[in-house]
């Protein structure tokens, strides 16, 4: 463990988690993390463009955004994190375009619906949309990376199942950064490391449940992609911390899919919190896992 990441946690023990468990308020989570995001850092050419289009009748917004090393032809379908209340194409373009700019693409980074304003599965309509969109543009399918932090790790899988249900050219690779992909909470490690996580108040799980899914079934297999469909999916990049109450997410979900057939690696950062990626130019660990990401990528992206 770094000396950043030790002082990193120590933050997020007394400082950061004790705000998200009195949290009942998503608007006030959305200010914070916007707030927040303010200071996470830039990569070298850091580069964005606001842009707006509708597919199928649903308006989608975001920001393309990359490096000097970005190529027009391939593109990182970022799915920004934020519980499914919080996180905007602003506060996670800067973490979209490091990944981006490892391997050679820009990246767009969509502005789906959010709860409570939107329940589900509003967000999940407007990522499919958005994919169609990339591929009723020009975009080859084996040229698009699909990226998705915590619920947009979320999104991105049960866009996969969609992509596959549907018969739609899927994409090259995904990755999947601390993925939550289980909205009934039942991993072990939603036990066992509810003490150790820094981050996550395990108490907090309803509440965004009654929030974002306002009734739904939370088993359903697009609100919880581990129960869904899966064999057929591109290689699958899993990375999680070894305390996150969500780290049986990333590990069930790596299991059923080698288990279908899927090329699939997990890949477990020791002593990491929950997307650490965020924190990318200060901390040493964030680095290494994106470099992480550009090499399994690599392995699968057409020349």
């Amino acid at each position: 463990m770094s000396i950043r990441l030790k002082g990193l946690t120590v933050f997020s023990w007394l400082f950061l988690k004790p705000v998200l468990q009195r949290s009942e308020n998503p608007i006030a989570l959305r200010d914070m993390f916007e707030t927040t995001s303010r200071w996470f850092l830039a990569p070298h050419g850091f580069w964005t463009s606001p842009a707006t289009y509708t597919v199928d009748g649903v308006t989608i917004r975001g920001l393309w955004t990359g490096t000097q090393h970005s190529r027009s032809d391939r593109v990182v379908l970022f799915l920004h994190g934020g519980g499914f209340v919080a996180g905007s194409s602003q506060s996670y373009a800067k973490l979209a375009a490091r990944v981006a700019g490892q391997l050679d693409a820009q990246a767009f980074v969509p502005d789906y619906r959010l709860a409570p304003e939107h329940p589900f599965p509003a967000a999940c309509d407007d990522v499919l949309a958005c994919y169609r969109g990339l591929l009723a543009v020009g975009y080859n399918a084996d040229q698009i990376i699909l990226a998705g932090d915590s619920a947009g790790g979320n999104l991105a899988l049960g866009l996969l199942s969609q992509v596959i249900e549907q018969g739609l050219p899927k994409p090259a690779v995904a990755v999947l950064m601390s993925p939550v992909v289980d909205l009934t909470y039942s991993g072990k490690s939603f036990g066992y490391n509810a003490s150790r996580d820094p981050v996550l108040p395990s108490g907090q799980a309803d509440m965004l449940n009654e929030i974002y899914l306002e009734g739904a079934d939370p088993a359903l297999p697009l609100a919880s992609p581990l129960f869904a469909k899966l064999a057929g999916c591109p290689p699958v990049l899993i990375q999680a911390g070894s305390t996150e109450i969500l780290l049986s997410d990333a590990e069930r979900i790596e299991e059923k899919l080698r288990i279908v057939g899927v090329e699939t690696e997990l890949q477990v950062f020791s002593d990491c919190s929950h997307v650490w990626h965020l924190l990318a130019g200060y901390l040493p660990e964030a680095d290494g896992a994106i470099a992480q990401i550009a090499t399994f990528c690599k392995r699968h992206l057409a020349d």
